[in-house]
């Protein structure tokens, strides 16, 4: 099979330049994986071979590298990192809400509450700030509904009554 290959391509190759000369240690793919078969090589200068294919590129989907929480798990990671910062020791916790995000890659989740306890609110807000914005970037919120518009009140129902 392999000279009919030969024979086929010097055959279509073009008079005027004929084919180009191969340096001594260059193997095509076939050629390489018989020439490991073959014993006595020690010595030889190594052979030129093909690279594998490289990894298929990643996914669009697969480019969100956020770790997935619930609700409970995202305000408790808060909340402890928090008091980690001097001054806020006593600081009680956080209330997270799900939201829609503006891009695929957007924030899942915002602030929609904070239990100060007897910190100072200021020293709070300033460790808080950062956290959050870091672990919005770190974290996807996986339950909960999506905040949407504000509901309608129920009518209301003091109506004078009918006789």
């Amino acid at each position: 099979m392999k000279f009919y290959i030969d024979t086929l391509v010097r055959w279509a190759a073009p008079k005027a330049g004929g084919l180009p000369k191969r340096p001594a240690n260059f193997r095509t793919t076939g050629e390489t994986i018989f020439s490991f078969s073959k014993p006595g090589r020690q010595g030889a200068q190594p052979l030129i071979e093909q690279t594998t294919a490289a990894a298929p590129p990643k996914r669009w989907w697969s480019r969100d590298g956020r770790v997935s929480k619930t609700t409970e798990e995202l305000e408790l990671t808060i909340t402890e990192a928090v008091r980690t910062a001097p001054g806020c020791e006593a600081f009680v916790g956080v209330i997270v809400q799900r939201i829609t995000p503006r891009s695929r890659l957007g924030a899942t989740w915002e602030l929609r509450g904070i239990k100060f306890g007897r910190t100072d609110r200021e020293v709070a807000r300033e460790a808080l700030t950062p956290i959050v914005e870091r672990m919005q970037r770190e974290f996807r919120l996986t339950d909960g509904p999506i905040k949407g518009p504000m509901p309608k009140p129920p009518p209301s129902t003091d109506s004078p009554a009918a006789d």
